[in-house]
């Protein structure tokens, strides 16, 4: 969303109100780190009547129409595709600027995103594994499957290879802490993205670690497990972004767009991504650092 944001401000001169179909408490915290000048809370209208609004974010329709809300001036219309497993996020997104007559070329891929910048810690290495079970579980019935099991392992693996490399984790399961790997997890958002800007790299999953990445061009490797690479990574927008994953499987081709799959998959196959695997392109990229 911070790219289409960005190209509707630049390119047509527009003010954004941020709507967010997702919880409202999440919503104000990611809202004060975008770098644009409306962010007040969009579930409380002081009366019937928002006009001028660019409505983005997937659920935001829904959203706005509950509250009884009039003349919002709307993109990616009802009957567009709002979300499916055909285009990524962001690409659909864009429908926005499209809509509104930008062309093509004149896009801009690239998103912004402020963060905490008078938290003063810096890590070469920052981990964040957002789905593991435990988190979610509660929540969701199947999210956790986007995790990736071998975090640990995977960051012992770093730590022996690189033992000059500071760690630190923003995302992991109790029974995942690794000595000499400090632990941030639960840190304030703001703080959490400062650590992710100013990482040599990133290790994470599917998850906002991996987007807010693209914003500040961090190099990332993410675990692509249980999740559709098509609908949740752009390579326009992560430019800077490995995605490790098996694709060998043939149901990584509609991954997650086949509900199915979420309810009768027993193995999860597409979590067994090797240490190998993943370890040679960061060999690759660190080899380039040096």
């Amino acid at each position: 969303m911070t790219a289409a944001i960005r190209t509707l401000r630049e390119r047509l001169g527009l003010d954004i109100e941020v709507l967010s179909g997702g919880a409202p408490v999440a919503a104000v915290e990611m809202r004060r780190w975008l770098p644009y000048e409306a962010h007040r809370p969009a579930w409380r209208p002081t009366n019937g009547e928002f006009t001028g609004a660019v409505v983005l974010g997937f659920g935001s329709w829904h959203q706005a129409q509950d509250m009884g809300w009039h003349g919002l001036r709307w993109l990616n219309q009802v009957d567009r595709q709002i979300v499916g497993f055909t285009t990524s996020e962001v690409d659909v997104s864009m429908n926005a600027c499209r809509d509104l007559g930008v062309a093509e070329d004149d896009l801009i891929w690239h998103g912004e995103l402020n963060c905490d910048e008078t938290y003063d810690e810096r890590f070469d290495v920052v981990l964040a594994n957002n789905y593991y079970k435990g988190t979610v579980e509660k929540s969701t019935d199947h999210w956790h499957v986007r995790g990736y099991p071998g975090f640990k392992s995977l960051a012992s693996a770093i730590r022996e290879r690189w033992p000059g490399l500071s760690m630190c984790c923003i995302g992991l399961d109790a029974r995942e802490r690794i000595e000499g790997v400090t632990d941030r997890t639960g840190l304030p958002l703001g703080s959490a993205l400062a650590l992710i800007k100013r990482a040599k790299f990133l290790v994470t999953t599917d998850s906002m670690a991996f987007h807010a990445a693209a914003c500040f061009d961090t190099k990332t490797f993410a675990l692509w497990t249980a999740t559709s690479a098509v609908k949740s990574a752009c390579p326009k927008f992560h430019a800077t972004a490995v995605l490790l994953e098996r694709s060998d499987l043939e149901c990584r081709r509609d991954c997650q767009a086949a509900s199915h799959r979420w309810t009768s998959c027993r193995d999860w196959k597409c979590q067994e991504i090797g240490i190998g695997q993943a370890m040679k392109p960061i060999a690759a990229f660190m080899e380039g650092q040096a």
